[in-house]
C-alpha cells in the first residue's frame, strides 16, 4: 500500500485503493488488494500505517482520534 504526500492511497502494483478484509479479522491475517489480489500487508501493519498517516495529516487539528476497527 503506497501513501504519498499527494494523498495517493493505493496498491503499489495496480493503484487500486480498495482492499479485501478476510473474516475472521485477526492481527496476523493478510490484507490483499481487491483489484489485483496482491498481498499488501497484515491487518496489524495496515492499521498502524493508516493510523500514522491520519496523525501525520491531522496532527494537532484533531483533538480526538476515533477508531472504527472492526
Amino acid at each position: 500500500m503506497e501513501i504519498d504526500s499527494g494523498r495517493h492511497f493505493g496498491c503499489e502494483a495496480c493503484g487500486s485503493p480498495s482492499v479485501d478484509l478476510p473474516s475472521p479479522l485477526t492481527e496476523s491475517c493478510v490484507i490483499r488488494c481487491h483489484a489485483c489480489g496482491k498481498c499488501i500487508t497484515t491487518w496489524r501493519e495496515f492499521r498502524e500505517r493508516i493510523h500514522a498517516e491520519i496523525l501525520k495529516h491531522e496532527g494537532p487539528r484533531s483533538s480526538r482520534v476515533l477508531c472504527a476497527d472492526p
